[in-house]
């Protein structure tokens, strides 16, 4: 099924390409623009990109407001996927208000519901929360049961990341009924995958595993490329926790390399992290340091604060396996300054 999807979307991107070729500027080369924007976005960001910039340049000179709706919602989606969430959140916040001016109901639950994505990789926990509940709000209104599903393992994030792990679960176990019983199969995938996470963090390894696996399946299926990583790295990292540091490589470098050829450096980050994790636990303490300096610099570049607090305390440790006790004390300072920094701010929110 998978090289049967793979064939499908080669042969649709060639056909729709071709039609560009003999196409006038006009709202019918925007659609195909968009479309092809549309497949390319989880497999080829790069080529996804420049569809939806051209999709953007053309709606924009035709006046053609549906158009641009559509090319600014995947520009975000694109630089969300890419780890660069201040731009994607410009792009989405534009996407919510043209979609009210249009009065578009389903593109306004999808742009609130995008908006508290970026807001949660962010970091803004309490902002992302808010646009969650609206955007289900009108979901439920809708029947729009893709979006319920999709919002509801949202929500689940945000409880995970609270440390509230029941309240989790029981988000995404709802996100996979509604999903399965409306057969979608992207938010299957991820609700199983989130349903590995939280079993992870409660140290239910094997029922991480089982989870994670039945995502894998169909991320692969779907030829999701983003999913596929994204649930390897995870994978990778049940067997790093289990001190299997082979399998946990297996897993990771192909997750690393499905990742930066995507252009995802959210995931890339997280992956080198762990492979940082993976070379000192075989006691390559300078080989970790180097991954682990590269996480560091891509996460700061995408100002992703969980990893680079994460890495701040990962190199403390590998340095201080060193003896190199400047450094660690340096980077133990700056990991100790930035989970104050978290703390302070999300009780000023509260």
């Amino acid at each position: 099924m998978h090289s049967i999807i793979i064939a499908q979307d080669i042969s649709k991107i060639d056909s729709l390409e071709q039609q560009l070729t003999i196409m006038g500027d006009d709202t019918n080369k925007v659609k195909v623009l968009n479309e092809l924007c549309q497949i390319t976005v989880s497999k080829d960001s790069g080529k996804s990109l420049q569809y939806g910039g051209d999709a953007l340049t053309l709606s924009e000179m035709l006046n053609y407001g549906k158009g641009v709706l559509e090319a600014v919602n995947y520009l975000g989606v694109i630089h969300y996927l890419r780890g660069n969430f201040h731009k994607a959140e410009e792009y989405f916040g534009r996407s919510l208000e043209l979609a009210e001016e249009q009065v578009d109901e389903a593109r306004i639950t999808l742009a609130l519901n995008n908006l508290g994505a970026t807001n949660e990789k962010l970091g803004n926990y309490d902002k992302a929360i808010e646009y969650y509940f609206i955007s289900i709000r009108i979901a439920e209104e809708l029947e729009n049961n893709a979006a319920v599903s999709r919002t509801l393992n949202n929500i689940g994030v945000i409880y995970e990341h609270q440390g509230n792990f029941e309240e989790a679960e029981e988000h995404y176990v709802k996100a996979l009924k509604v999903a399965e019983e409306d057969g979608h199969e992207i938010n299957m995938s991820r609700a199983l995958n989130n349903l590995g996470v939280i079993n992870e963090l409660q140290k239910n390894y094997n029922s991480a595993l089982i989870y994670y696996s039945q995502s894998l399946t169909i991320a692969k299926e779907l030829d999701n490329n983003d999913a596929v990583c994204r649930t390897l790295d995870n994978i990778g990292s049940i067997y790093l926790k289990n001190e299997q540091y082979d399998s946990s490589s297996t897993f990771l470098f192909e997750s690393l390399r499905i990742a930066e050829e995507i252009g995802n450096k959210e995931i890339t980050a997280k992956v080198l992290l762990r492979i940082g994790g993976v070379y000192s636990g075989q006691g390559d303490h300078e080989t970790a340091t180097e991954h682990l300096v590269k996480s560091l610099r891509i996460a700061k570049l995408i100002s992703a604060q969980s990893e680079i607090r994460k890495a701040y305390k990962a190199l403390a440790i590998a340095f201080s396996k060193q003896d190199n006790f400047q450094m660690a004390y340096e980077y133990f300072q700056q990991y100790s300054k930035l989970k104050d920094s978290l703390i302070t701010e999300e009780s000023t929110k509260n």
